[in-house]
């Protein structure tokens, strides 16, 4: 059982990893990405904050993270730091043709502008 349970797990990081490294991400970036998506939603929103800045870091191009942190940001009370990030985001979405992506962002930006 322990076997099977390993070779599942391996088979979705690999397709994770290939998805990510196809669309120019690097492996590390999606990883701290995806622990700042985890450190969020278990309550620790500054560690979460630190590790989506990492990811940026490592990858600028980094649509998703830049759309998590412009999030958090706002749910931190910083307004004008999440527009920043979530307008970031956007234009990436769109310079990477993934316009479903780029809809959703600019619909938040118009939610956040409108309060």
């Amino acid at each position: 059982m322990k076997k099977l349970f390993v070779i599942v797990a391996l088979g979705f990081c690999l397709f994770g990893c290939s998805k990510a490294l196809k669309s120019g991400i690097s492996k590390d970036s999606v990883t701290i990405n995806n622990k700042a998506i985890e450190e969020v939603k278990s309550g620790d929103r500054q560690a979460a904050l630190a590790d989506f800045n990492k990811a940026i870091n490592l990858d600028p191009n980094f649509a998703r993270a830049y759309s998590h942190r412009g999030r958090l940001k706002y749910d931190l009370g910083d307004k004008q730091g999440a527009l920043v990030d979530l307008k970031k985001a956007a234009e990436l979405y769109k310079q990477q043709g993934k316009m479903d992506k780029y809809n959703k962002v600019m619909s938040k930006i118009e939610e956040i502008n409108n309060q």
